[in-house]
């Protein structure tokens, strides 16, 4: 134990929905539990609220057991994939909620500790980080760049269904490329998950050091099947259904496959905003007796009921976001004997 270490403590901040099957939420997970074992004086997350209480309780318990003190910021996040409506005010306002209480709660803190801040970059968490960084409090971000652009393909699209294009959006438009140039100005180092995305903040000359560190896993936490126990023809997809994830694509070379051989099986594990129109697709083509929809389980559930069901994982994702990127999906099943 030194001197130096185990005085500090380290504040980890994010917006997402945790507890949550997700790579990245799981990867900074496992970060606040690989510091906790590190000599260092406290771990605290501060998490937003989630929909679902008795879960996240549940979670919440666990990690205070394993001496990681959670903090619940009480402002659940609306994504802007959920408005149903042509309008941010919801939110901004709890943009700028969740915003005040996390650096509240930061700076209370931080003024009786010899602390460090981690935040997995957003744009919820961009403004604290701007906010942490007037205070000269000491701030590392943690996650993928450009975040501000996909904001901005949302809102002209949203804008053009509505028909509401015009100098509003070209203002807003504006604004959202200046904070993409920006946003890793309230960092003292930055940390992206592959090469290519590392090579990218640094063009943007204003964080100090960047460095790659890609996304894991414990490979010795997945069991191993034998291949051979497993049905032949069967093929899985596990995570998010988001159009990002080109799940098109598998309904699409399923549909070539069933011309030639109606004898397999997918299974699509997961839950998102792509999943009520893919169904309907997959009726549409007449493959609701080889294609499987269910709903997004634990992990724990994941690895060890439906592992057992299909021969085969299904990465569609865009070559695009494969760059410079080995696939966590990809790891596990082949850490489970998978092709």
């Amino acid at each position: 134990m030194t001197a130096e270490t185990k005085n500090i403590s380290i504040i980890m901040v994010t917006d997402a929905e945790i507890p949550s099957p997700s790579g990245p939420s799981t990867t900074f997970i496992n970060l606040a539990k690989a510091f906790r074992k590190l000599v260092v004086k406290d771990v605290i997350l501060l998490l937003p609220m989630v929909q679902n209480i008795k879960k996240m309780r549940k979670f919440d318990l666990t990690l205070r057991r394993k001496s990681i003190h959670v903090k619940r910021i009480p402002v659940k996040i609306v994504r802007l994939k959920e408005m149903r409506k042509w309008s941010v005010f919801p939110f901004a306002i709890r943009l700028v909620l969740y915003t005040l209480l996390c650096f509240l709660k930061i700076k209370e803190y931080c003024k009786e500790n010899k602390s460090f801040v981690i935040i997995r970059h957003s744009i919820y968490t961009f403004f604290l980080a701007l906010m942490l960084r007037i205070l000269s409090i000491k701030v590392i971000g943690e996650g993928d760049i450009n975040i501000f652009s996909g904001v901005l393909k949302s809102f002209i699209e949203q804008g053009l269904k509505k028909k509401k294009v015009g100098k509003f959006v070209m203002i807003v438009s504006k604004f959202l490329n200046f904070l993409d140039y920006i946003e890793l100005l309230p960092y003292d180092s930055f940390h992206t998950p592959t090469k290519f995305l590392a090579r990218e903040a640094i063009k943007k000359k204003l964080c100090r050091y960047v460095f790659a560190i890609p996304y894991g896993i414990c490979v010795s936490e997945v069991p191993y099947y034998d291949i051979e126990k497993i049905p032949a023809n069967t093929f899985g997809y596990f995570g998010v259904i988001e159009k990002w994830q080109n799940l098109d694509l598998i309904i699409e070379s399923a549909k070539i496959l069933s011309e030639k051989n109606k004898s397999f099986k997918i299974y699509i594990i997961g839950n998102g905003t792509e999943k009520k129109r893919l169904e309907k697709k997959v009726i549409l083509y007449g493959l609701d007796n080889n294609i499987f929809f269910h709903r997004g389980v634990p992990r724990s559930i994941l690895l060890g009921k439906w592992f057992k069901q299909f021969r085969y994982a299904l990465v569609p994702r865009h070559g695009k976001l494969q760059r410079g990127v080995f696939s966590i999906k990809a790891l596990e099943a082949l850490s489970a004997g998978k092709l």
